[in-house]
């Protein structure tokens, strides 16, 4: 098979083996164990920081909701801005915030 080595950051490339591909050194050689540890660091770092943006995303959308619907029961006697800042501090909204925000993330995975 050929030797044909794909950059990827801080000078680490992948080869194409018969066995699959497999992240290597310039030369082709393997990875240290420490660049193989910081391979898996990025990796872990990136995907928990995915989670974690969409995990956000559901307790803002959630809060936002919560708080028009509270601000218009409320008309008169609190603006927007004060039930959101109440919506986004209650346990309830960001339970229910993440639970829809991971059932969304799930569903990004499934399609």
């Amino acid at each position: 098979m050929e030797d044909k080595l794909n950059k990827h950051l801080f000078g680490i490339y992948s080869k194409k083996t018969d066995g699959g591909t497999r992240l290597c050194r310039k030369d082709g050689t393997r990875l240290y164990f420490y660049q193989r540890v910081f391979v898996w660091l990025m990796a872990t770092v990136v995907i928990l920081g995915y989670v974690g943006f969409r995990l956000g995303i559901g307790v803002l959308v959630v809060s936002f909701l919560c708080a028009i619907i509270f601000s218009d029961y409320m008309s008169g006697q609190i603006d927007f801005w004060h039930a959101f800042y109440i919506m986004i501090c209650d346990g309830r909204v960001i339970a229910l915030g993440l639970f829809l925000g991971c059932v969304f993330w799930l569903g990004e995975l499934a399609s």
